[in-house]
């Protein structure tokens, strides 16, 4: 994730949640906001900040075809503490949650490939490969003889660039 928003450079502006199926009322499964304020601009139900306590806030119920939007940040570029979000657990045996998200970033990725993991050593450049296709992880070569380079393209692409020519 830290590469996906470059160290706080880049953030979701807006998730759009699409429900991919229903869960009737009481069998968990909602989106909630904690801290999302009514139209007083009080706290629903203030929260107490424990993610276990899902139904705080405002929520959301899972029905097949609807979507949730909302924004993470505000139009100044500040985040949005009141977009803070989970999904409260299904309830009951055999209950699942499926949806689907877009995330709609601020600006687009600036960075072809991933940023080094901490304490994780440089991998040399193979002889041969294009300045900027290098592999950001030692274990390039190996996947890439395993067929990740087909498997896993778009990842591979990115990550491994020198091992997937």
């Amino acid at each position: 994730m830290l590469s996906s928003v470059e160290y706080g450079g880049r953030n979701r502006l807006a998730t759009v949640f699409w429900y991919l199926a229903t869960i009737e009322a009481g069998g968990g499964g909602e989106t909630f906001f904690p801290r999302a304020l009514n139209a007083e601009g009080r706290e629903y139900n203030p929260w107490n900040g424990d993610h276990e306590d899902c139904y705080r806030g405002t929520y959301v119920q899972p029905v097949r075809g609807n979507a949730v939007l909302f924004y993470s940040m505000v139009p100044d570029g500040r985040l949005d503490e009141r977009s803070l979000h989970g999904g409260c657990k299904p309830k009951g045996e055999g209950i699942e949650k499926w949806g689907a998200n877009q995330w709609i970033w601020n600006h687009p990725n600036r960075h072809r490939g991933t940023f080094p993991r901490r304490g994780a050593k440089p991998v040399p450049r193979k002889p041969g490969a294009r300045p900027g296709c290098d592999d950001s992880d030692e274990n390039c070569a190996a996947w890439a003889e395993q067929g990740e380079c087909t498997k896993n393209a778009q990842y591979m692409k990115q990550a491994c660039c020198a091992s997937c020519s």
